[in-house]
């Protein structure tokens, strides 16, 4: 009863026999089962004419063979099993399929070794990747294992502004903005849901209260309250202070009270900030102390939720949250899911002129931009330019092409496609020293009010294409205020520790966009009397 098997095919049988274990179940299943009908066709009246017998094997073989063809093995693989089968005489088709599977396995083996050394490499291990290490190893694309996701990586300027560029429905970004969504808010709901309640109405909200044109009328009102909430301090001779609270704290409550106005709660940045210093484990999944910023999170939820609960929409609700409490209204969204949405928005948002006053009351985002102000706004697009790596990720619908340098990049559906931007920021041909702070970098060029001088330079500090920040007007905005406010009333010395500079803070390695850097204080005293 023992299958015969010719000279030398004994160690390719048992080779096959080792590697079966690769196939799916579903695979092996179905190949198992058609096995058995075969055989019990051919077996069922041992005895009967041999013309019977050679009919039901034949056609046990035939459907074997269908099978094979369904799950695209190859001819020459075909050919093999059909010799194999036919050259059997004691029909024991069960024992045959082991050997069928073998080959369907080494197939699959060979396949993937052969994709596995083409274009482009494999990463083989997830070591730290941020940065320009990789890219100098294995060039500006590559593939690797992240969380358990294929993903593939892009370093290319022309290869990230392809993936901003790309359709919805070829490069989807519903996963990231729902892993984002429940890291803030603790809500988990469909990511296509929650990526059509961002597209469909929180992007087009944005798109409209933060323009160029509507930032014009808001900046002012933002200025003067920034410089009210600073000013106290400009009565002390002298305060030690931690540098970002003191940076941070002001703007954030200057920001709210324009954008959601006098009803919004105005004692939320201790918690917020809480909440921020543990934004990179929840994004990732990692253990940490979770009970602060869990009981943070719940106290904000509940604020932005009684600040949504009020019955009428008012001025005093704010330019923007005045928007979303009738958007959310209108659509019939229910609290909690408006106060997640809310809260995930308020987490992405937190960053010689004569009499400095005036100069507030009267500035607008025009004033901003004017040639005078160059050299700051250099300044500030170097600093993110060496900072922010924001990391474009998306999802392939559908099996993408993308050109890279000449080469054409195959991103297979189910696949993910990622943008090292910090890679395109670091590239030493597009910006030479690309380690220093230069702060007139891009202080050189020509002069275009409402456009950045960043044209024709790999930065995506604000991304690109379809997918530009919608609050990049009101970020550029906030920045430049705080530098001539802080600038204009304080000298700051740094309180150092040790032998080490003060400058650069050190940075932690793992981040979701912005690293998070160590508390730096600082020793604040006032430029003039007041």
């Amino acid at each position: 009863m023992a299958m015969r098997l010719q000279p030398g095919d004994r160690g390719a049988a048992t080779k096959w026999n080792n590697s079966t274990c690769a196939l799916s179940a579903q695979t092996q299943q179905e190949l198992l089962q058609t096995s058995t009908r075969a055989t019990q066709t051919n077996i069922k009246k041992k005895g009967t004419q041999e013309g019977q017998e050679h009919s039901s094997e034949g056609r046990g073989l035939d459907t074997l063979l269908d099978l094979l063809k369904q799950h695209r093995v190859p001819a020459a693989h075909l050919g093999m099993v059909s010799v194999v089968l036919s050259s059997h005489e004691d029909h024991k088709m069960f024992l045959l399929v082991v050997g069928v599977i073998a080959i369907m396995t080494a197939f699959a083996f060979s396949s993937f070794s052969k994709g596995a050394a083409s274009f482009p490499p494999r990463v083989p291990s997830v070591l730290p990747w941020f940065g320009t290490a990789l890219r100098k190893q294995y060039g500006n694309v590559f593939r690797m294992l992240l969380a358990g996701r294929k993903v593939v990586v892009v370093c290319s300027a022309s290869a990230i502004s392809s993936i901003y560029a790309a359709d919805e429905n070829t490069l989807g970004a519903h996963e990231m903005h729902n892993t984002m969504y429940y890291a803030v808010s603790g809500s988990k709901g469909k990511s296509t849901d929650v990526y059509s309640v961002v597209t469909r109405f929180i992007l087009p909200t944005l798109d409209q209260r933060l323009s160029r044109r509507a930032m014009g009328d808001l900046t002012a009102p933002i200025a003067l309250a920034l410089y009210a909430k600073v000013k106290p301090y400009t009565q002390m001779k002298n305060a030690r202070v931690p540098l970002m609270k003191f940076l941070t704290e002001p703007l954030c409550y200057a920001t709210n009270l324009i954008m959601f106005g006098s009803r919004y709660p105005q004692n939320i940045y201790e918690n917020l900030r809480t909440l921020d210093e543990t934004m990179t484990e929840r994004f990732y999944g990692l253990p940490f102390w979770y009970w602060p910023s869990e009981k943070a999170r719940k106290t904000l939820l509940a604020q932005i939720g009684d600040y949504l609960s009020t019955k009428d929409v008012s001025e005093e609700d704010g330019w923007l949250g005045s928007a979303f409490k009738k958007l959310f209204r209108d659509n019939n969204t229910a609290l909690r899911e408006a106060s997640s949405h809310l809260l995930a928005l308020q987490w992405a948002i937190k960053e010689n002129f004569g009499d400095l006053e005036s100069f507030m009351a009267n500035v607008n985002l025009q004033t901003l931009e004017k040639p005078y102000f160059t050299l700051l706004t250099s300044a500030l697009l170097e600093t993110m330019r060496l900072n922010a790596i924001f990391i474009p990720v998306r999802s392939a619908e559908t099996d993408f092409q993308l050109k890279d340098q000449g080469r054409t990049v195959t991103v297979r559906k189910g696949e993910y496609i990622l943008g090292s931007v910090q890679a395109a920021h670091m590239n030493e041909s597009s910006y030479p020293d690309h380690h220093k702070f230069v702060f007139d970098r891009f202080a050189h060029g020509e002069h275009r009010e409402g456009r950045l001088p960043t044209e024709g330079q790999p930065w995506f500090s604000f991304a690109a294409g379809k997918h530009l920040c919608k609050g990049r007007h009101l970020a550029m905005c906030e920045l430049k205020l705080v530098a001539i406010v802080y600038l204009y009333l304080f000298d700051f010395t740094p309180v150092t520790k040790g032998p080490s500079p003060w400058w650069p803070p050190r940075t932690t390695k793992r981040n979701i966009g912005i690293p998070r850097v160590e508390e730096i204080f600082v020793d604040v005293r006032p430029r003039r009397d007041f």
